[in-house]
């Protein structure tokens, strides 16, 4: 789960991610959320954009569910009902949860902060196939 407050940068450093997982998707319609599912390196890895309200973390879930994904990168606020439903969801069906928080930095560095992210996401991912390998 990537958390952090509102307009920190999730969304874009999740796109970001997609592109780094599959290039053949590096570009999208900037502001436009996306449920991708990516097969990386053997695993089905489900990255979901949305992510501010209890509704679309339900969704996000629910996708995931639907895609039989390994792994799951989600967005959550810092605060509120989000996080908590992703910790329930991950404690109900005996899933390792790891929360990295957004990097937060003026709004004029997002465009230099967003692929650090999701580069450091990347690498994230790639040590958790090679744990499970």
């Amino acid at each position: 789960m990537l958390y952090g407050p509102h307009d920190s940068g999730k969304t874009t450093s999740l796109n970001h991610l997609i592109g780094l997982l599959d290039p053949s998707r590096k570009d999208w319609p900037q502001g436009q959320d996306r449920e991708v599912l990516v097969d990386y390196q053997g695993t089905l890895v489900a990255v979901t954009t949305k992510g501010d309200g209890l509704n679309e973390i339900k969704g996000n879930l629910k996708f995931a569910e639907e895609t039989g994904c390994d792994i799951l990168v989600t967005p959550a606020r810092t605060r509120g009902e989000t996080r908590r439903k992703i910790r329930e969801y991950a404690w109900k069906h005996s899933i390792k949860l790891i929360e990295v928080r957004s990097y937060i930095a003026p709004q004029q560095y997002h465009s230099l902060v967003n692929p650090v992210q999701a580069d450091s996401l990347k690498e994230l991912i790639e040590g958790l196939i090679k744990q499970h390998s």
